[in-house]
């Protein structure tokens, strides 16, 4: 049987939209008062690319007023810090915390859906990342990088007024009812 999940965040601000040329894919908006850059869900070349928050709608930076809200607040990323350390004057973290912004976990009992049910070499849900490996019977862990088996469909719809994202996910091992 196959489940399917749906996500959609709207972000309604704008007045115009505009997509960055840069390699990470991002969107601005803005509506004269407020100007929000948005990092765009991509496996490839997405500014996050961690198993823990949701990948849509990360916020890359807000100007609001003459002040600026959530810069990068880390200089590097390493898989082998767990959560974050500081190197001399370097704040180093890892690949599933490496994010900017008001960032979102989707969790069940502080896992993703279907961990407990999955048995090692299994597969389990993180709603806006995708379906996830179980290596081990290890217990959950936020920090740990899980593989992902499946990133799902990410559709990424732009209006005057807002950016919609949508995650389509497939998993039929899991049997999680969305």
């Amino acid at each position: 049987m196959t489940k399917t999940a749906w996500i959609a965040l709207g972000v309604p601000l704008v007045a115009g939209i505009g997509v960055s040329t840069g390699a990470t894919p991002e969107a601005e908006i803005a509506n004269g008062t407020i100007r929000v850059r948005l990092y765009l869900p991509d496996a490839n070349t997405g500014f996050y690319r961690g198993t823990r928050f949701d990948w849509s709608g990360v916020i890359g930076g807000l100007e609001y007023a003459g002040h600026t809200y959530y810069p990068l607040w880390f200089q590097r990323s390493d898989p082998s810090v767990h959560d974050f350390i500081y190197d001399g004057a370097d704040i180093v973290a890892d690949l599933c915390t490496a994010i900017t912004g008001p960032a979102a976990e989707f969790v069940t009992n502080g896992k993703g859906l279907g961990f407990d049910q999955a048995k090692a070499g299994g597969t389990f849900i993180k709603i806006g990342v995708g379906v996830l490996g179980k290596p081990d019977d290890n217990k959950y862990d936020p920090y740990r990088l899980y593989p992902i088996k499946d990133g799902g469909q990410w559709t990424v719809t732009r209006r005057p007024e807002s950016i919609e994202f949508r995650h389509a996910l497939a998993d039929p091992p899991t049997q999680v009812i969305f």
